[in-house]
C-alpha cells in the first residue's frame, strides 16, 4: 500500500510550483552553511520558519536524485501518520479500526496528492493532529507522558508553519471546553498552562534570535506580509466561495469523506433521542469544525490547507463503518448504510465515465490501463451488493472499497506519470537551460509564469518574468548571452527541451558551439545557406538580424 501510494516513481516528475521554491530554500541554506535563515540566493527569505528545511535538508545529503530527496519528507510524514493514526483508532477502539483508519487514509486522494509533493503539508499534518491525538488521549485518560508529545508535536508543528499550528489547537480546545458535558469535564486533566510554556520554550528561540538578527524587517516580512497579507481581500473565485473549503472536503476526502458526514448523521439521530455522543467523536469532529471554519475565514484558500483535517474524518469514518457492520438494524445506521450506497453509485459512474473518455482522449497509454474502467466497475457493484446483504453488515474494509482505489493510484502510477513528464518536461528543459548558460548569464521566460519557480530551482537563480515578444527580443539584443524559454503549445517541446530555448544570436553559428544534427541535411526555409547547424534551436546567418526559428527533432547522444 505505502509504496504504490507514495514510494512508486516519487522522483519522476519535476519539481513546480511551491515544492520548487521550497527545495530551492534548502538548498540555497545548505549553499550559504546557514541553517536558521531560509535563503533565496544571497537573501533572507522569511516566509516560514526552519524546521521542514531542516529535514529535507537532511535526506538530500543522504540521497542523491533531487526530485526524490525534495519529496521525500513527505512520503516519510505520510508513513509516519498512517502508523499514528492507526495507533490512535486502536486504542480508541479495537485492532481492527486501527487497521481500517491508516488504510483510510492511506486511500484518500489528497494523501497520494500531497504524500508525493514536497509541500510543507504532509509533514505539518503529522505534527498537528499528533498534538490532537496526545491531547485527546490525555482528556479521556489523563497521562503525563501524553501531555509532553503534545507539547513536543505542537513546538515542531509552530516551527514548521508558524503560529498558525498553536491558534489551531488552542481554538480547538477553546470550543472543546464551551461544548460543556463530558469535554468540559475531560478538560480538567490537561495542564493548559504548562502545555503553553512548554511550546513556548521549544519554538520562541528561533523567532528571538530571527528579531535580534533583523529587528523590524522580520516582523513586517513574517508576520506582516507572510501572515497579516493572508487576510487581505482576494480576487479569486475561491476567495469569494464560502462553500469552498466544504466542497474540497467531501472531494479531497473522498470517498471516506462521505461515510464521516453518513456517521454524523446517525450520531445526531441518536442524539436527539437521548444516547449520549462518545466524547472521542466530539472531539474530533469538532477539530474537523475548527479547521474547516478557520481557514474559510482566511480570504487566500488553497485546498491542501485542511489537510490536518483528514485524518479526523477516517478515525470517524472507519468508527462509522465498523458500527454499522456490527448491527444489522438498518435503520439505527441508515444515514452511514446510504453514503456507502453513494460510494458504490460513485464507483460505477466513474468507471463508465473513464471508459467513455480513454478512447478519446487520444493518449498513448498502456494496455493494463483500459482495463481500469472494469475494476472501477466492479468495485462498486461488489460494494453495492455488500450493502444490499444486510445480514452481513457493509462489506469488508480491506476488500473491494481500498483495492479499487489501490488499482485507480497504481494507474495513475504506472501511466500517468510519464505522460505528466512528457507533458511538462520541467526538469529536463531546466537542466538543458542550465548546461547552455553560466550563473551571470540571466534567463528570462515567456509564457511560462507556472514554470518560475521550477526553473528557479534548477538554475538556482530566478529568471526574469518577460510580457511580450518586444521585450524577448530586447533581451536577446543584449551584449550578454541569455536564453530565453518560451511557451510552444505543441509536442516540439515536449519532444526536445531544446526546441524551448533561444540563445544569443552571437552564439548560434561560429564559435564552436555549433553542431550538426545527426543525419539532417535539411536546408535553411529562407533558403541563403545549406544544411542546417543548429545550437539550441536558433540559427542566424552572418550579417543577418533576422531569427529563423527552426523545428527540431530530439537528438540522442
Amino acid at each position: 500500500m505505502c509504496w504504490v501510494v507514495l514510494f512508486w516513481r516519487l522522483g519522476h516528475t519535476g519539481l513546480i510550483g511551491d515544492e520548487a521554491h521550497y527545495a530551492r530554500l534548502t538548498l540555497d541554506m545548505a549553499a550559504a552553511g546557514d541553517w536558521l535563515v531560509p535563503r533565496l540566493g544571497d537573501q533572507a527569505f522569511i516566509d516560514k520558519p526552519v524546521f521542514f528545511h531542516w529535514v529535507q535538508g537532511l535526506l538530500k545529503a543522504v540521497v542523491p536524485r533531487q526530485e526524490l530527496a525534495a519529496r521525500l519528507p513527505s512520503a516519510l510524514a505520510a508513513v509516519a501518520l498512517f502508523g499514528l493514526i492507526g495507533w490512535f483508532a486502536a486504542r480508541s477502539g479495537n485492532p481492527q479500526t486501527g487497521r481500517g483508519a491508516w488504510l483510510m487514509l492511506a486511500t484518500l486522494p489528497a494523501t497520494f496528492m500531497l504524500g508525493r509533493t514536497g509541500y510543507m503539508d504532509m509533514l505539518f499534518t503529522v505534527l498537528l493532529f499528533g498534538t490532537v491525538v496526545c491531547c485527546t488521549r490525555t482528556l479521556l485518560t489523563p497521562s503525563r507522558r501524553m501531555q509532553t508529545a503534545a507539547v513536543v508535536f505542537l513546538a515542531l508543528a509552530v516551527l514548521t508553519k508558524g503560529p498558525t499550528a498553536a491558534a489551531l489547537v488552542a481554538v480547538w480546545l477553546g470550543v472543546m471546553w464551551l461544548a460543556r458535558g463530558a469535554s468540559r469535564q475531560a478538560m480538567a486533566g490537561l495542564r493548559m498552562g504548562t502545555v503553553a510554556m512548554g511550546v513556548a520554550a521549544l519554538a520562541t528561540p528561533w523567532f528571538l534570535w530571527m528579531y535580534f538578527h533583523y529587528g523590524d524587517a522580520f516582523v513586517q516580512g513574517y508576520f506582516g506580509l507572510g501572515h497579516a497579507g493572508y487576510l487581505a481581500p482576494r480576487a479569486s473565485a475561491s476567495s469569494s466561495d464560502w462553500t469552498f473549503y466544504a466542497r474540497m472536503f467531501m472531494t479531497s476526502f473522498f470517498p471516506w469523506s462521505f461515510v464521516a458526514v453518513g456517521y454524523g448523521v446517525d450520531t445526531l439521530r441518536r442524539w436527539r433521542r437521548g444516547t449520549p455522543v462518545d466524547p472521542l467523536d466530539v472531539a474530533m469532529w469538532l477539530w474537523i469544525a475548527v479547521v474547516l471554519l478557520v481557514f474559510t475565514m482566511v480570504p487566500f484558500r488553497v485546498d491542501r490547507y485542511i489537510y490536518p483535517a483528514a485524518p479526523a474524518c477516517c478515525v470517524l469514518a472507519v468508527r462509522g463503518w465498523w458500527l454499522a457492520s456490527a448491527d444489522v438494524r438498518w435503520r439505527k445506521f441508515a444515514a452511514t448504510r446510504a453514503a456507502v450506497a453513494l460510494i458504490a453509485v460513485a464507483y460505477a459512474g466513474l468507471g463508465a465515465t473513464l471508459w467513455w473518455s480513454l478512447p478519446r482522449l487520444g493518449l498513448a497509454v498502456p494496455t493494463v490501463v483500459w482495463w481500469l474502467p472494469a475494476v472501477i466497475v466492479s468495485g462498486g457493484l461488489a460494494i453495492a451488493a455488500g450493502v444490499v446483504r444486510s445480514r452481513d453488515g457493509l462489506p469488508r474494509l480491506a476488500g473491494w472499497p481500498v483495492m479499487t482505489l489501490l488499482a485507480i493510484y497504481a494507474a495513475v502510477a504506472h501511466a500517468g506519470l510519464p505522460l505528466l513528464r512528457t507533458g511538462l518536461p520541467i526538469a529536463d528543459v531546466g537542466r538543458f537551460i542550465a548546461k547552455q548558460t553560466v550563473e551571470p548569464e540571466p534567463v528570462a521566460i515567456l509564457g511560462l509564469d507556472r514554470w518560475e519557480e521550477g526553473l528557479g530551482y534548477y538554475l538556482r537563480r530566478s529568471p526574469q518574468r518577460l510580457q511580450d515578444t518586444v521585450e524577448r527580443f530586447g533581451l536577446l539584443s543584449a551584449s550578454l548571452t541569455p536564453a530565453t524559454a518560451r511557451h510552444r503549445g505543441n509536442p516540439e517541446l515536449r519532444a526536445d527541451p531544446g526546441a524551448a530555448v533561444d540563445r544569443n544570436p552571437a552564439q548560434a553559428h561560429g564559435n564552436g558551439r555549433a553542431r550538426r544534427v545527426p543525419g539532417d541535411d535539411r536546408a535553411c526555409d529562407c533558403g541563403n545557406h545549406g544544411p542546417w547547424y543548429q545550437d539550441a534551436g536558433v540559427g542566424r546567418h552572418p550579417g543577418d538580424p533576422v531569427w529563423h526559428q527552426h523545428q527540431l527533432r530530439r537528438v540522442r547522444s
